[in-house]
C-alpha cells in the first residue's frame, strides 16, 4: 500500500509539474504580444497654408506638424481634394534640415477648374508606423473663370517724429500685384487719438495726363478713407491725411514723448491688406 501511495504522488506531482509549466510557458509566450499589442504613434496636424490660382490651375500649400518635444517632422505625402468633385492633387511632404523646427511642409497643382467656391480638404498618410494620420477640411476659396486674382498689398509712410502742435502727413499705398484688376477698392487710414486729423486727398494715377487724379475722401472719427474703385495690375493709388499732434500737458510739462501707431487698411471684393507705422510726438522745446 505504500508503494502504491508512493507512485501516486510522484504521478500526481508530475502531473502537476506539467500543467506549471504549460501555463509558465503560455504566459511567456503571451506576455510579449500584449506588450506590443499596439505601436505608439506621433501625433500630427495638418493645414492648408493658401493657395495661388494660375489660370486655371489652382496651387495649394500645405503643411504637416507634430507637437512640440516630437523627435522629428513627419514624413510621408498629403493628398489634396475637392469636396463634392474627383478633383485632387498629391504632393510628397519636405521635412526641414532643422532638428528643431517640426513642420513639413509641400504644395501641388489641381488642374483645369472652372471658376466657382471650392471646399478643399487635405489628408496626410505617414511614410511610417511613427506618425498618425491626420485631415482638415472646411478651407473654402474662390477661383475666377480662367484668370489670375487681384493681389492688394498696402505701404503706409508716415514721419518718425512731429512735435507736438505741429502738422504731419501719413500715406498710404495700395498696389494691385495680381494679373487681373481689383475691383470695388476702398481704403482708409485709422489714427489715434493723439494725432488729430485735418484733412486728405488722394492720387489716382489716373494717367489723364496729371500726375494728381481726383477721388473723394472723407474723414469720420479721426478715419480717412476712400473710394478707389478699380486698380488695373501693377497700378497703384495713394491715400493721404494731414494730422495734428498733440502731448498731453502732463507729458509736455514733464518733457516726455509719446509713441503712437497709425494703421492703414485696403480692401477689394474677394481680399484685403492692412499695414501700419509708428509716430513718435516730441514734446515742444522752450529756449
Amino acid at each position: 500500500m505504500l508503494g502504491l501511495n508512493g507512485a501516486s504522488r510522484r504521478r500526481t506531482g508530475i502531473a502537476a509539474a506539467v500543467v506549471l509549466a504549460g501555463g509558465l510557458a503560455g504566459s511567456a509566450l503571451l506576455a510579449p504580444t500584449s506588450a506590443f499589442a499596439g505601436v505608439m504613434q506621433t501625433g500630427t496636424t495638418t493645414s492648408i497654408t493658401g493657395t495661388q490660382q494660375s489660370g486655371t490651375s489652382l496651387d495649394v500649400r500645405v503643411s504637416v506638424a507634430t507637437p512640440a518635444g516630437s523627435p522629428l517632422a513627419p514624413a510621408g505625402a498629403v493628398k489634396v481634394t475637392i469636396a463634392g468633385t474627383s478633383d485632387s492633387c498629391t504632393t510628397a511632404l519636405t521635412v526641414p534640415s532643422s532638428a528643431s523646427d517640426l513642420t513639413s511642409t509641400g504644395s501641388c497643382d489641381i488642374s483645369s477648374l472652372a471658376g466657382g467656391h471650392y471646399d478643399l480638404k487635405a489628408a496626410y498618410t505617414s511614410s511610417t508606423m511613427q506618425f498618425g494620420s491626420s485631415d482638415t477640411s472646411g478651407y473654402w476659396v474662390t477661383v475666377s473663370s480662367g484668370q489670375h486674382r487681384s493681389s492688394l498689398s498696402t505701404r503706409l509712410n508716415c514721419p518718425q517724429q512731429v512735435t507736438t502742435g505741429r502738422r504731419g502727413t501719413c500715406t498710404l499705398s495700395v498696389t494691385d500685384n495680381g494679373w487681373s484688376s481689383a475691383t470695388g477698392v476702398r481704403a482708409s487710414i485709422s489714427l489715434p487719438s493723439a494725432l488729430s486729423a485735418r484733412d486728405c486727398s488722394t492720387n489716382t494715377n489716373s494717367g489723364s495726363g496729371h500726375p494728381w487724379g481726383w477721388k473723394p475722401c472723407s474723414i469720420s472719427r479721426n478715419i480717412a478713407s476712400t473710394s478707389f474703385g478699380t486698380i488695373s495690375p501693377g497700378q497703384t493709388k495713394t491715400l493721404s491725411v494731414t494730422f495734428t499732434a498733440h502731448l498731453s500737458s502732463w507729458q509736455q510739462n514733464h518733457g516726455r514723448m509719446n509713441r503712437v501707431s497709425v494703421h492703414g487698411f485696403a480692401w477689394d471684393n474677394s481680399r484685403s491688406s492692412s499695414s501700419s507705422a509708428a509716430v513718435v510726438i516730441m514734446p515742444l522745446l522752450y529756449w
